[in-house]
Order: C-alpha cells, then structure tokens, then sequence
C-alpha cells in the first residue's frame, strides 16, 4: 500500500511539472514522458483503466514533441508501444495489438544496432510479435519473436538488470514453439531459461510472480508429455508461490490463478485426488470472475473452467457439473470468431460434452446438436 501511495504522490507531483513547462520548452517532452511511464506503474499495480488510457494520451504527446533524429525518439516510441500492448492485453482490441507492433518497429529501426538499448528495442519487439502469434497462430511470427528475443538475450549482459526478464521471455516464447513443432530440445531450452530468469531475479522483485509461473508453465508442459510427477508437484509448488506474491486487484492475478488451476487438473488426472480438481475448479471460476469481458484470455479460461468441471463429472458422476461445462463451452464459443486459430477445437469439444450428456440423460437435441458441431468443426478444419 506504500507504494501506491508514493506512486499517486509522484502523479500529482509530475502533473504539477507539466502543467509548470510552458509548451514548446524542450523539457516538456521529458516531463509528459516521465507522467506517462509513473501511471503505467499504478495501472500495473491497480488496475485502473482510466490510469492506461491517460499515460497512453500523454506519451503520445511525448511522442509528437520529439523530434526525429532526437536520441530519446526511440525509447519513447518503445514505450507508448508497450501501452498499447498493455491496453491490448486488457480490451482485447486487434488495432491496439498492431499499434504496438508499429511503434515498436519503428523504434527499434531508429536505434542503430550497435547501440546499448538495441537488445531493449529487440524485446520490446519480439514480446508484441508474441502476442499477435498468440492471437492469429501464424508461424512467421512465432519464428520472428524467437529470433528477436534470442538477439537480446546474446547482447544483454550478464549483470545487466534486465537479463532475468529477457531470459524469462525467451523461455516463454520457446516453451509455444515447442508447443506448435512438437520439439522437445525447445521446452528443455524454455526450463533452462525460465529457470536461469529466476535465479537471477532478486527477492521481492515485481516481476518475481511473472517469473515463476513461466516456470512453472513450461514444467507443466514437460509433465504432460513425460508423465514425471516431479515436473508436476514442482509446477503446482512455484504457480501457488507466483499466486500469493501477486496481490489482488493485480491485472496478471487471474492468469497466475489459471495457470495454478491448469497445474492442479493435470496432477488430479495423474493421481486421482478430488482435492486437487475441488481447487482447480475454484481457481478457473475466480480467473473467469475478475478476467474483463473482451481480454483477449477470456475464451481460453472459459474453456479451462468447463474442462474442469467435465473432468470431476467424469470422476464424481455429478450431472450438474456437466450441465456448467456445457454453458461455458457455449459460452466460450459465442466469443470465438470464425477464423479464430481455436474455433475448431472448441467445436469439437463442445461437441463432445453434448454427446456426454446424450449417453448420460437421453436427450435427442444433444445428440443432435452434437453431431451438427462436430460438422461444423470437420468443415471448417478442411478449409
């Protein structure tokens, strides 16, 4: 709580310099500049939309007050980017996605490449690509970010503040290609990263959380194709840890709560125990509660939660639970576009659950119903 308390102080004070520098004083660029990165700080401990939205307005006016060729041009093309990554990972809104990936570029082609904040401009640039790959699914830019991310990672020294996080990205970023190709050599590459990202992070660090549940996401990944309970129990172990360092009204605190949830499910279905799927289920419907309409995660929590539920009706028997994870399917593919990288997964699970209940309670609108998505999914998985 101090330290939001010092942040809103700091606000007032850097609103008080703006409005102090006349316009057209060469300081008022840095002051503006300076405002913006202070309510990006609160927005990142509370929350609070009105304070994105703002630092977006007033880093942009940074921007335009900076002329080309001035050497701050790129670090703050590079952050008004990031605010929009930030307000995309938040709304959901495509434009803003691309909006980063524009202002992004653009700093990092302004910075020569010999410079000491290229590996920052590389980063920046590979985390946006991520994100769009994450969204559309095409390789290119999978292969891009990679690229991008393992360049800043070489040139960044080892006592550099920033080598945990671009390790941890790196991890991240490895850990979805395996995911895509299959290639076990990136996950053990995405583990030796993630896990290198946090020896190197110091204790009490705000993005120790981050940290972890990359980590933890990646042994997850690793337990699921190898079956080692080891890999599980340390995945549950480090997401609880990532969980309870992120305060609430945090906006990362549903995703923690999802990956927690994820991990607990998978070692429910490895060694049988109710208790875990009871938590994993409290944990997907808290990530669906506080996760805002139109974030760009909705969806694949939606699909988490019924999954879950389908999971302990499979084990307990309990139709309602069925009846829940066939509402949050439906509910998941309502927001689903065609076109969507998952719109045929969903459907076909979807359709499966309708099945489920058909050989369950009888129903010929399920049995139906079942059979007209699972057309759908043969259709559109054709295309």
């Amino acid at each position: 709580m101090a330290d939001v308390r010092d942040l809103d102080r700091a606000i007032t004070i850097q609103y008080n310099a703006v409005d102090l520098t006349p316009d057209g004083h060469p300081e008022k660029a840095v002051q503006l500049s300076n405002l913006a990165s202070a309510l990006k700080a609160r927005f990142k401990h509370r929350g609070s939309l009105s304070d994105l939205q703002e630092a977006i307005t007033v880093q942009k006016t940074a921007v335009d007050l900076t002329a080309d060729g001035d050497i701050t041009k790129p670090p703050r093309l590079g952050n008004l980017g990031d605010l929009y990554e930030c307000r995309y990972q938040r709304l959901g809104d495509v434009s803003d996605l691309e909006l980063a990936v524009s202002f992004k570029r653009m700093a990092m082609d302004f910075t020569p490449s010999d410079h000491p904040d290229a590996p920052a401009r590389q980063a920046e640039l590979g985390s946006a690509i991520k994100a769009r790959f994450e969204r559309f699914g095409n390789i290119a830019d999978l292969e891009l970010a990679t690229s991008l991310e393992k360049m800043a990672v070489d040139l960044t020294p080892d006592d550099h503040p920033s080598k945990f996080s671009r390790l941890g990205s790196l991890g991240r970023t490895l850990e979805l290609r395996s995911e895509r190709n299959g290639d076990i050599a990136d996950l053990e590459r995405a583990i030796s990263f993630n896990q290198a990202a946090i020896d190197l992070i110091p204790d009490g660090h705000t993005e120790q959380p981050a940290q972890l549940e990359n980590l933890g996401r990646a042994l997850l990944s690793r337990f699921n194709r190898s079956g080692d309970v080891f890999d599980i129990e340390r995945a549950v172990s480090i997401q609880q840890q990532a969980v309870d360092l992120t305060p609430d009204g945090h906006p990362d605190k549903p995703t923690r709560l999802s990956s927690l949830g994820a991990s607990l499910q998978s070692r429910f279905e490895r060694l049988g125990d109710v208790a875990d799927i009871e938590r994993a289920i409290q944990m997907h419907q808290v990530t669906v509660d506080l996760m805002p309409d139109g974030h760009p995660e909705k969806v694949s929590k939606l699909e988490h939660l019924a999954a879950a539920l389908q999971a302990r009706f499979q084990r307990l028997g309990d139709i309602n639970d069925l009846d829940r994870a066939i509402s949050w399917q439906q509910a998941a593919l309502e927001r689903t576009p065609d076109g969507h990288p998952s719109k045929v997964t969903l459907l076909r699970k979807f359709g499966a659950a309708l099945a489920m209940r058909f050989e369950r309670v009888g129903n010929p609108g399920d049995r139906d119903g079942g059979a007209e998505l699972q057309g759908r999914a043969a259709e559109l998985g054709s295309d």
